[in-house]
């Protein structure tokens, strides 16, 4: 790889509940935060995290 090269990952963390107040779903169902998607790109020195994880959980499965 020269030092131009550049790859990426992309990971998509899974839904997690609402911890603070949230307005009532219609079907009742638990109030959730959409997933997100966390790109890592990196080089042969250099790495960049994009949009980081919300969560302790979710950075801890990112990390894995």
């Amino acid at each position: 790889m020269s030092s131009t090269d550049l790859r990426y990952e992309v990971f998509v963390s899974d839904m997690e509940p609402v911890t603070v107040a949230a307005p009532p779903r219609p079907d009742d169902g638990p109030s959730l935060w959409s997933s997100m998607s966390h790109a890592l790109i990196y080089g042969k020195t250099e790495v960049l995290l994009t949009d980081p994880p919300v969560t302790r959980g979710q950075a801890d499965t990112l990390i894995k």
